[in-house]
């Protein structure tokens, strides 16, 4: 299925772009053929949520953490990049499980794929825009302070980690979630 969201019509798109799309799918296709045999019981729409549920609670401990590092720097940091780095292991259990749909090339989904994916990244977007806009305003904020400590500095650098982190694990969230168990054979 060719990408609806593609500006440039089928007939002047550059011949990179064209070879580009189509390393995309081979490398989409090859992924998918490699990792599907993969974990079969975690394939199950139950086993799924429980994954997501896992990396929810690692982004919002990392979240928590990164806002506790503005009182306790020293003592939230180890946390925070525990959860953080934590927060992969469910993430990747998911792409596997879902065939990693979120990035997934149009050519590569069906129409109901693709209109999930369509869908959970625009909320993702949505939800970007007001983070892009507080993290200017904070920046713009301790930008115009006399004085701003390093602490500070850093708990709003772990901040801004954990906020983008957990939007862009978002599209895989709600896909997983979305995903109904699979057809038995």
């Amino acid at each position: 299925m060719p990408d609806p969201n593609l500006t440039i019509p089928a007939g002047s798109m550059p011949l990179w772009l064209v070879r580009y799309n189509d390393r995309r799918i081979a490398t989409h296709e090859r992924r998918a053929a490699r990792y599907s045999h993969r974990w079969p019981a975690l394939r199950t729409r139950r086993t799924r949520r429980a994954l997501v549920t896992l990396l929810m609670l690692t982004l919002l401990v990392a979240v928590a953490s990164s806002i506790a590092t503005f009182w306790q720097l020293a003592a939230a940091t180890p946390v925070f990049l525990i959860a953080t780095l934590g927060s992969l292991i469910p993430l990747t259990l998911i792409r596997i499980t879902n065939d990693a749909v979120a990035d997934a090339p149009a050519q590569a989904l069906d129409e109901i794929q693709l209109a999930q994916r369509n869908a959970a990244r625009s909320l993702t977007y949505v939800l970007l825009i007001p983070t892009g806009i507080a993290i200017f305003l904070v920046t713009n904020f301790l930008g115009h302070s006399e004085y701003v400590a390093g602490e500070t500095v850093t708990a709003v650098g772990w901040l801004f980690v954990a906020a983008l982190l957990s939007l862009a694990c978002l599209p895989d969230i709600l896909l997983t979630w979305w995903l109904p168990d699979d057809e038995q054979e």
